[in-house]
């Protein structure tokens, strides 16, 4: 049966892992910085074999970011999802061997100071619009 995209009851694996990956990310978000949680979810890559994602990885990707925003912004009542997704979607990019950077930038809206968090996949940003990030400024591209 399949509902939403999802293959049911094949991905509730899926999407069980996930909410405990956001979980584990959200805790040590508050006690490591952001460079050692990218690192952390490299520990299984290897970069002499390094990939691109095709169109099978690419459905993937999308069935977890569309899994991780469900999570946080229903369950979690987060209004600002953007670097955990980010954090997951990279940690499984990795364990796939695909290339992947995350990218953090900042904004400046007036007196405001907002941040966001992509993940660059094959070059491109994915799940995002480009001519929409390109007014941040990137202070992290790993």
């Amino acid at each position: 049966m399949e509902y939403k995209g999802y293959r049911v009851p094949q991905d509730l694996g899926l999407l069980a892992g996930l909410f405990f990956l956001l979980v584990y990310y959200s805790l040590f978000l508050q006690f490591l910085p952001v460079p050692r949680l990218i690192e952390s979810a490299r520990r299984n890559l290897r970069r002499e074999s390094l990939r691109e994602a095709d169109s099978s990885d690419k459905e993937n990707l999308n069935k977890i970011w569309r899994g991780c925003s469900f999570i946080l912004n229903r369950l979690f009542r987060t209004s600002k999802p953007c670097l955990r997704r980010t954090l997951v979607l990279h940690r499984w990019c990795c364990k796939q061997n695909i290339a992947s950077t995350v990218v953090v930038g900042f904004l400046k809206n007036g007196r405001e100071l907002k941040g966001h968090s992509w993940l660059l996949v094959n070059g491109e940003p994915f799940g995002e619009r480009p001519a929409d990030l390109e007014r941040y400024t990137q202070v992290l591209g790993e």
